[in-house]
């Protein structure tokens, strides 16, 4: 069956937030619906879970956790008669695109400076998350849709419910290699077990090799498509819908720009090490380079899928001791939101922009 075919005009959106009521797939299941009371997370990323994360070995220092600490919930005092952007120290800033996916902040009661968007902490940038409406429902409602197609073993439903994904993230037409993944392991019958284990493997409590995540058949897809698709069905609901925990991030290329720009900060005035040289997207906005801190393209010859599994693991480790939090948490679904928002344009900033508060690379073991 082809994309068009499969994302056809008969999926109802859902109306507000009661899940109870929604019908996605009224064309093909008329009388399925995810019910959020039903649906458990499954066994393999449990277990992954189990592991103790307070006893596992810490990829950042104490000095790294405490200024990531004050950049996530710093708040200048400003009165409110002040533009934020033009008068405050905040956090990022950049001149955005007509897009409509900023169409969110342009209405946001904050946005006083049309065609500029800010945050004046990382926390802040997840309170001025944006991102185009789409028809088909929120990330969330698909993430439960996914997972409850998952909970009844039903190929079909995890096939369009991955495809809807891909959708609502704006690269359907941009991941064949994802497509390509979705409908052969559907039509061998393993879309579902795929998903479980390259979930589970993204964990970050997690130590499993990432050998499993390649191009060649059989392996699992690690890129812009499939990174959403693997946050959707960890996306934890245990909180009630409307209170998602996380664990696994969304490491696109503008997560990973945001992830450069703030380890950059970090190290400042040093070198970036390798590890935390975090693959970002391929246009030149979201590339946040210093000589010295070369971070490459997430396309480069030298990127490949298991190399962005393991940044991608490494960031969902590094976001969990931040919040001295090792399990799924709602804190971990805002700093994703910040981390898009952060990454959009990482090379403009206005002279009130925080360039770097460490002196030294010792923040990053």
């Amino acid at each position: 069956m082809t994309v068009s075919a499969l994302l056809d005009n008969n999926w109802i959106p859902p109306k507000g937030d009661d899940i109870s009521k929604w019908r996605p797939l009224p064309d093909t299941h008329p009388d399925w619906f995810p019910a959020a009371s039903n649906i458990e997370p499954f066994d393999e990323i449990r277990k992954a879970r189990a592991c103790d994360g307070a006893n596992r070995e810490k990829i950042l220092s104490n000095d790294c956790i405490s200024t990531l600490e004050r950049w996530w919930s710093e708040t200048p005092e400003l009165p409110k008669s002040e533009n934020p952007i033009l008068h405050g120290r905040h956090f990022h800033c950049y001149p955005h695109s007509a897009h409509r996916s900023f169409d969110d902040w342009t209405n946001h009661a904050n946005c006083n400076t049309p065609g500029s968007w800010w945050c004046h902490s990382i926390k802040n940038a997840a309170a001025h998350y944006s991102w185009t409406t789409y028809a088909g429902g929120t990330f969330e409602q698909l993430a439960i849709a996914l997972q409850s197609a998952i909970s009844q073993n039903s190929q079909r439903l995890a096939q369009e419910c991955c495809l809807r994904i891909l959708d609502w993230g704006g690269v359907l037409h941009r991941s064949p290699k994802t497509r390509s993944w979705i409908n052969r392991t559907y039509s061998c019958g393993t879309l579902i077990q795929d998903i479980k284990d390259a979930t589970a493997l993204l964990c970050p409590s997690s130590n499993a090799p990432l050998i499993k995540f390649g191009q060649n058949p059989g392996q699992y897809p690690m890129n812009a498509g499939s990174t959403k698709i693997f946050s959707a069905a960890a996306l934890d609901f245990s909180s009630g819908f409307l209170n998602p925990k996380q664990d696994v991030l969304i490491f696109d290329g503008r997560v990973g720009a945001a992830l450069g720009l703030i380890t950059r900060r970090l190290f400042h005035p040093n070198p970036v090490a390798a590890p935390f040289r975090f693959p970002r997207g391929v246009e030149s906005k979201r590339d946040p380079s210093r000589p010295g801190s070369k971070f490459p393209a997430m396309s480069a010859p030298t990127i490949n899928d298991q190399i962005r599994a393991t940044f991608a693991r490494t960031a969902s480790k590094a976001i969990q001791e931040t919040f001295d939090n090792f399990g799924p948490s709602t804190e971990f679904a805002l700093a994703e939101k910040a981390l898009f928002m952060l990454g959009y344009d990482v090379t403009q900033h206005c002279g009130h922009c925080q360039q770097a508060t460490a002196p030294t690379a010792t923040h990053l073991t």
